[in-house]
């Protein structure tokens, strides 16, 4: 019989829950977030009881993990479904796409992005940003409305 090496728990357990691997959680958790954000914009602020929807809401959204757990589930869904791949092959439809090595890139604003695939397409100039972004090349961008532009 084979004794099994046990692992030392040093007491450090990560904030929002483990870290997602499962796709179907992911799924979950992205689309649940997703139903959560749409039900914070679609709260009518004059409402009497507007204040204790949102709060509850919010605390939904952090008992699912928070904005991070949602990045984290993002990371893992977008691995397996590129987004980018139908974005290129749209534009290749559309016959936008820049075709040869000499042609101008076209100029690509990504927003809400979770990793850099769209940045690995010779023919594009991409801008990625997000207002939480966890990779080193997307722009993170705090969320604040300044004279209609968001800064």
């Amino acid at each position: 019989m084979v004794k099994r090496k046990r692992k030392l728990f040093t007491g450090v357990v990560p904030i929002g829950g483990p870290s997602v691997k499962s796709r179907r959680v992911a799924r979950k958790i992205t689309s649940k977030f997703h139903e959560l954000n749409n039900k914070l914009g679609d709260i009518d602020s004059t409402q009497t009881d507007h204040v204790v929807r949102v709060e509850k809401i919010e605390k939904e959204i952090e008992a699912l993990g928070g904005r991070n757990r949602y990045q984290e589930a993002s990371v893992v869904t977008t691995a397996h479904h590129r987004t980018s791949k139908w974005v290129v092959s749209t534009l290749m439809k559309l016959g936008v796409y820049p075709k040869g090595s000499k042609a101008k890139k076209l100029n690509t604003l990504e927003i809400g992005a979770i990793n850099i695939q769209m940045q690995q397409y010779p023919g594009l100039k991409v801008r990625s940003i997000d207002i939480n972004s966890q990779v080193g090349y997307i722009i993170s961008v705090r969320k604040s409305v300044s004279g209609g532009c968001i800064t």
